[in-house]
């Protein structure tokens, strides 16, 4: 029965740590699921703004995917700025497709060097706008658009406008993050009462054991 009640015991001390382990992990898990809540919403929020101009970015997206792999910057900054000047002809479109690339800058699994040569794309794209193919009108509209999204002085240091970028993210979605966490301590406060109501099972148990030990050292003693 001694055995038996040390079986018993070990149980008591795994559940334990199967809920210190929960408890852990709670922080991690919440970093998860507000990373992929926040790259769901900014997802979605592109999607839209691209189907209210009905704009199709698939192919400069393709080729922004090929830069982020490594391959030859040059030619693919180049071949981004084509595309960016040939298919973005009015106010509303340039300023979707600066969203657009700005997402791209965002996106945790951009490269430095990627965010570094997008950065690039849009400060010589602007430059070349503001003082070649728009009117004082359209000039100002732009300006307006990309001091409110980037600061040029910054351009040799994308890991700062990612983290500035990511800090106003932040920001943005702290009640999401407080929702995730509510979630989790209520989830964590299931596992622990589940942890209490299995002890206390397990001590009446041990409880059981030790009358019986105790009634079977009894009637070895004759009473």
């Amino acid at each position: 029965m001694n055995v038996q009640k040390e079986q018993l015991k070990q149980q008591i001390t795994d559940s334990e740590r199967n809920l210190k382990a929960h408890l852990d992990s709670i922080p991690a898990m919440k970093e998860a699921q507000v990373a992929q809540a926040v790259v769901l919403s900014e997802s979605q929020k592109m999607s839209q703004i691209l189907a209210n101009v009905n704009f199709n970015v698939a192919p400069l997206g393709a080729i922004l995917d090929q830069l982020n792999s490594g391959k030859c910057s040059k030619d693919l900054v180049s071949a981004s700025r084509k595309w960016i000047f040939e298919n973005c002809q009015t106010d509303q479109l340039r300023e979707v497709v600066l969203t657009y690339l700005l997402s791209r800058v965002k996106d945790s699994h951009a490269s430095d060097n990627f965010r570094l040569n997008i950065l690039y794309v849009i400060n010589d794209w602007a430059y070349q706008c503001l003082f070649w193919s728009l009117t004082l009108e359209q000039k100002i509209t732009l300006v307006r658009v990309i001091s409110g999204c980037i600061k040029f002085q910054q351009l040799r240091n994308p890991g700062q406008i990612f983290s500035s970028a990511k800090a106003v993210q932040a920001a943005e979605y702290a009640k999401l993050a407080a929702d995730i966490e509510v979630n989790l301590q209520a989830m964590y406060s299931g596992y622990e009462q589940q942890h209490k109501n299995y002890v206390q099972h397990i001590m009446q148990q041990i409880a059981q054991i030790d009358m019986q030990i105790e009634a079977e050292k009894d009637r070895a003693r004759g009473l």
